[in-house]
Order: C-alpha cells, then sequence, then structure tokens
C-alpha cells in the first residue's frame, strides 16, 4: 500500500504559450488471500486525481494456482487508465521570430497546435493468462503469458 503525490510545472512560449502546472495524487494497495495451500487470489487497485483530468480507479485481481513448488498457472483481469499530460491537455504552441528590424519588436509567424483540452482519461482493460516454471536441474525459470488488452478510450492527437 503507499499514497504519492507529484507537482508538474512547465513554462514556455513554444509549446504551452506559457506557465503551466498541474498536481496528481495517488493512492495504492494490494491484498492476498489464500483459501487453499495451493490458491492464492489478489486484489489491488491505484487510484489517481490530478488538476487536468477526471479522477480514475484502476482495479486489478488474479488468482494463482500452485500445481507444485516449482509450476504455477496464473489467471488475472485488470483496468488501466492514462491520464492526458500536461502537453495534451494545454498545448498552445506558437513560434516567435524576435528582434525582428521590421519595426516590430516580436512577430508571430507560425502556430502549429493548440490542444482541445478537456481530454479524456485513456482506458484499457486487459485479460491474461499465464504459467510460470521454475526449473531448478537446469538453473533456470520459464514464464508464458497469453495477453488480451481492449482499449475502450484511447485519444486522437492528428
Amino acid at each position: 500500500s503507499g499514497i504519492g503525490a507529484r507537482h508538474d510545472r512547465e513554462n514556455g512560449q513554444t509549446f504551452l504559450k506559457g506557465k503551466v502546472k498541474n498536481n496528481s495524487y495517488r493512492l495504492f494497495s494490494n491484498i492476498e488471500y489464500k483459501p487453499l495451500p495451493f490458491v492464492s487470489l489478489n486484489a489491488g487497485g491505484f487510484f489517481e486525481k490530478n488538476q487536468l483530468a477526471n479522477s480514475a480507479f484502476s482495479p486489478r485481481i488474479a488468482s494463482n494456482f500452485h500445481l507444485n513448488e516449482n509450476h504455477t498457472v496464473r489467471f488475472l483481469i485488470s483496468k488501466g487508465t492514462r491520464m492526458p499530460d500536461i502537453k495534451e491537455q494545454r498545448a498552445h504552441w506558437t513560434y516567435t521570430a524576435t528582434n525582428l528590424n521590421t519595426g516590430d519588436n516580436s512577430l508571430t509567424f507560425y502556430q502549429s497546435a493548440v490542444s482541445p483540452g478537456n481530454l479524456s482519461n485513456e482506458q484499457i482493460t486487459s485479460t491474461e493468462i499465464g504459467y510460470l516454471g521454475n526449473f531448478p536441474q537446469y538453473f533456470t525459470c520459464r514464464s508464458l503469458k497469453w495477453f488480451h488488452p481492449s482499449f475502450k478510450i484511447l485519444n486522437d492527437h492528428s
């Protein structure tokens, strides 16, 4: 379990048209339950909130079946969230030429992009089936996984 806080601050006329800041906060935890000696169940979560996007909770549940002390099969499902960062939410790209001999002190001559802002959090739900094999006679471990991601929301930056 844990808690975290982060303060991001950027200043730039070219990419942000000034100063932009973002405070984010996160909580996370995991628990394990062993109903039988060869079964372990895990549940965890990650909660995040920041100033640029909606808050999000990302849960994860897993079950591990220990076939013996060297071989385990795992099943899990999780939901992940990626919050847009400062440049995705607040971008305002402007290129300015200064010290020109045009009578003006500066001239804005090209603007390439302005973020639409209010972007949604990107979401993925993933399922996984895995096998972990320990082969002490060969001094090695092997992990095999089948992973299937399902994307719900993706931000288009085109």
